[in-house]
C-alpha cells in the first residue's frame, strides 16, 4: 500500500495551548490531510483484519465481539506510520504543549476499535496512575479518531482541570484486559465535558487529565488511534503512594482511550 506524497504541516497555536494548559484537554479540527486519511483508513482496516485473523486462529477469539478492541503495532509497522504527516505533527504539538523539543518526544501508536452496538464505555481513569510511581511522568496523548466521534458513538470525555491535581485512587474493577484495568470514583460525572472530534482531528489531553469515553450506540463502527507522546519522567525524591500498581507489570503500555 503506497504511502501518501502530500505533506501537510501543523504547528501549536496559542489557542490551543491555552486550552490545554487551563482545562487539561483541546482538541482541533485536523492533523493531517485528506490523503493521508484514507490511507490510514485503509492501513488500520488491513491490521484489523490481520490482528483478528490471528486471534481466531489461536482460538482467543471467534470475532469482532462487542467489546472495545485494541491493537498494538510492531516496531516494523510503527516505523512506518512514524514518517506520516499525522505523527510528525503530533509529535510537534506534544512537544509545545510540554514545552521540550520535538526531539525529545517518544511517540508510542496504537489503534482503537468500537464495534457498532457495542464498545462499552471506558471507565474514568488518569494515564499516569499506571505508571511507575517513582517518577512524575510528562506526556500527551494525542486521541485521533479515523470515523467522526460522536457522543452516540463513544467519544472522549474529560474532567476539566483534573490535571491541576495529583493522581487520584484508583481500583481494579476486577475484569477486563490488564491495560484498561484501572478505574477511579473520584469523579462527579456532572462535571464532564464531551469532546466530539471529527475525522483525523485530534483531542489532546495530559497524563494527569481523568478521562473516560462511552459506549457505541450506533449502527457505524468507530476506528481511532492513540499517539502517547512522552518527554522524558523526572524522578521522585519520594515514590508516590500508588498501592494499585504491581511493580511486576509496569512494562503494561499506559491506558490511553
Amino acid at each position: 500500500m503506497t504511502m501518501p506524497t502530500s505533506d501537510f504541516e501543523l504547528s501549536l497555536d496559542a489557542a490551543t495551548k491555552d486550552r490545554h494548559d487551563r482545562l487539561g484537554f483541546a482538541t482541533i479540527p485536523r492533523l493531517t490531510s485528506d490523503e493521508e486519511a484514507i490511507w490510514f483508513g485503509k492501513v488500520y482496516d488491513r491490521l484489523l483484519i490481520d490482528r483478528l485473523e490471528t486471534a481466531r486462529q489461536a482460538g482467543r477469539i471467534a470475532g469482532p465481539g462487542k467489546n472495545t478492541l485494541w491493537i498494538s503495532l510492531n516496531r516494523w509497522e510503527a516505523m512506518v506510520l512514524e514518517r506520516t504527516s499525522l505523527v510528525r505533527n503530533a509529535r510537534r504539538m506534544a512537544a509545545g504543549l510540554l514545552e521540550v523539543a520535538a526531539e525529545e518526544i517518544a511517540v508510542g501508536i496504537r489503534f482503537f476499535y468500537k464495534p457498532a452496538r457495542g464498545g462499552l464505555p471506558v471507565p474514568w481513569h488518569q494515564d499516569e496512575a499506571h505508571k511507575d510511581p517513582s517518577f512524575d511522568h510528562r506526556s500527551v496523548n494525542v486521541w485521533v479518531p479515523l470515523d467522526a466521534a460522536t457522543e452516540s458513538n463513544g467519544c472522549l470525555h474529560y474532567i476539566p482541570e483534573s490535571h491541576l491535581g495529583g493522581i487520584r485512587e484508583h481500583r481494579h474493577p476486577g475484569h477486563g484486559a490488564p491495560e484498561i484495568a484501572l478505574v477511579t470514583d473520584d469523579v462527579r460525572p456532572c462535571e464532564a465535558v464531551d469532546a466530539p472530534v471529527p475525522v483525523v482531528g485530534a483531542a489532546f489531553h495530559h497524563c494527569r487529565t481523568v478521562h473516560g469515553s462511552g459506549a457505541n450506540l450506533t449502527d457505524g463502527h468507530r476506528r481511532a488511534m492513540a499517539l502517547v507522546c512522552s518527554a522524558l519522567p523526572r524522578p521522585r525524591a519520594v515514590p508516590a503512594d500508588r498501592p494499585w500498581i504491581n511493580p511486576a507489570h509496569l512494562e503494561v503500555p499506559e491506558t490511553s482511550f
